[in-house]
């Protein structure tokens, strides 16, 4: 059997009779990073160029269009196998966590005791504890620190 590099691989699909990839949509979800979309795609245009340094490959980003709950921008790429057009979706849920996050100190604290309540009525925060006393200080760390912070600004 021919190896992957001589392009008759597994994936390649000649004998499958299938067609070679000429479009095709990439969805992103965004990670909370709040340097937004827009870092992403100039770390993609950075390594476009550097990509396109090497002779059989030539890669473009293209401009970055924000619309209400993405940015989207085309990456058009010619490789030796052919020319593929990608279109890179950017999906944002900053909008959603925006809305739901209370801004104030109190208010996250407020949000962290319910959640702190609902792992022990479960019976969640057992097994935790079970589990990985690790896993155990690193969940209970943020919440004991607002709780800290709390009573600090209380006093």
């Amino acid at each position: 059997m021919p190896s992957v590099s001589e392009g008759r691989g597994p994936l390649d699909g000649d004998r499958l009779g299938a067609v070679p990839v000429r479009n095709r949509l990439v969805l992103y979800v965004h990670g909370f990073d709040p340097r937004g979309t827009g870092v992403i795609h100039a770390l993609q245009r950075n390594d476009a160029e550097r990509e396109s340094a090497r002779p059989d490959r030539d890669i473009t980003v293209g401009q970055r269009r924000r619309q209400p709950s993405a940015s989207v921008w085309p990456i058009d790429s010619v490789w030796p196998e052919g020319p593929v057009r990608n279109l890179f979706v950017a999906l944002r849920w900053d909008d959603i966590v925006r809305a739901r996050w209370d801004r104030s100190l109190f208010g996250q604290a407020r949000g962290m005791a319910h959640w702190l309540g609902c792992y022990v009525r479960t019976g969640a925060l057992v097994r935790l504890v079970r589990a990985s006393r690790t896993m155990m200080v690193g969940v209970l760390a943020l919440p004991l620190a607002v709780f800290a912070f709390c009573l600090a600004s209380a006093a």
